[in-house]
C-alpha cells in the first residue's frame, strides 16, 4: 500500500491490479488481510474497510466507518477491525460477517496494536479505557461472541506491536516492561523477559519464537 492506493502483484512482480480508496491508509492500517477465499481486506483510515475481489480488486462491500487498525481474518472467516465511531470513549473492536454486516462490537480497545485471533476464535487486544471512559493499561481475551475471558493487568503497555499465538496457544505480547508469555486459558504469566522492547513477536516453522529489540538485536526462543 502507498498511502490511498493497495497493489496486487503475480508472483513475478509485474502488476496483477491496483485499487485506489478515497483516503489515505497509514501505518497502524496498512496491513492488508486475505480471507479463506481469496478475498482481500485493507483498512484506509477514514474512508472505512473493504474487501476486494481477489482477481481484478474491484469492490465486494465497503464498511465506512473509520477503521484505526489494519484488519484480521479469524478462521471461521468473521473479520475483526479496530473502528473509531462518534460519542463512543475509545475505539471498538468491530466483529464482522464475510458479508459485511455486523456481528458485535467491543469498546475500550487501542488501536495501537493490531488484535491478534486464535484458532478457536479468541481475540486477544489491548484495553486503553474501561466502561467508565477511565484510561487503563490492560490486555484482554475477548470470545467470539463478544463477551471479556479474560484480562491482565501487569503486563504493562504495548506500543504498535501486535500480540503472536503459538501452537500450544500461549499468547506472546511485547510491552514496554519486556516480553510476555501468557496462558490463553486466564491469563496468567508463564514466563516473562526483562527490558526486551518491542517489537511484534513471530514464530516459526520450528516453533521457535523470534523478536527484535530497540537495541538492534534479534532474539531467538525455543527448546
Amino acid at each position: 500500500s502507498s498511502k490511498n492506493t493497495l497493489y496486487s502483484l503475480n508472483p513475478d512482480g509485474s502488476l496483477k491490479w491496483r485499487f485506489d480508496a478515497d483516503k489515505p491508509s497509514y501505518p497502524e492500517t496498512a496491513s492488508p488481510a486475505i480471507g479463506s477465499r481469496g478475498t482481500v481486506y485493507m483498512s484506509f483510515w477514514e474512508d472505512g474497510l473493504y474487501a476486494l475481489n481477489p482477481d481484478d480488486g474491484s469492490i465486494k462491500w465497503k464498511n465506512s466507518e473509520s477503521a484505526v487498525s489494519s484488519p484480521v481474518v479469524g478462521a471461521d472467516g468473521t473479520i475483526y477491525v479496530i473502528i473509531s465511531r462518534p460519542n463512543e470513549t475509545g475505539n471498538l473492536l468491530l466483529a464482522l460477517n464475510s458479508d459485511g454486516t455486523e456481528k458485535w462490537t467491543y469498546s475500550g480497545v487501542d488501536r495501537m496494536i493490531k488484535p491478534a485471533v486464535s484458532g478457536d476464535g479468541i481475540i486477544f487486544a489491548k484495553g486503553r479505557h474501561n466502561p467508565q471512559g477511565q484510561y487503563i493499561i490492560e490486555f484482554w481475551a475477548i470470545k467470539s461472541n463478544g463477551t471479556l475471558k479474560w484480562k491482565n493487568t501487569a503486563v504493562g503497555y504495548a506500543y504498535q506491536s501486535s500480540p503472536a499465538i503459538g501452537a500450544d496457544g500461549t499468547v506472546y505480547i511485547a510491552t514496554t516492561k519486556g516480553l510476555y508469555a501468557l496462558d490463553s486459558n486466564d491469563g496468567s504469566i508463564k514466563w516473562y523477559k526483562e527490558n526486551l522492547c518491542c517489537s511484534a513477536p513471530a514464530i516459526g516453522s520450528n516453533g521457535w519464537l523470534y523478536y527484535g529489540t530497540y537495541d538492534n538485536v534479534i532474539y531467538a526462543f525455543g527448546e
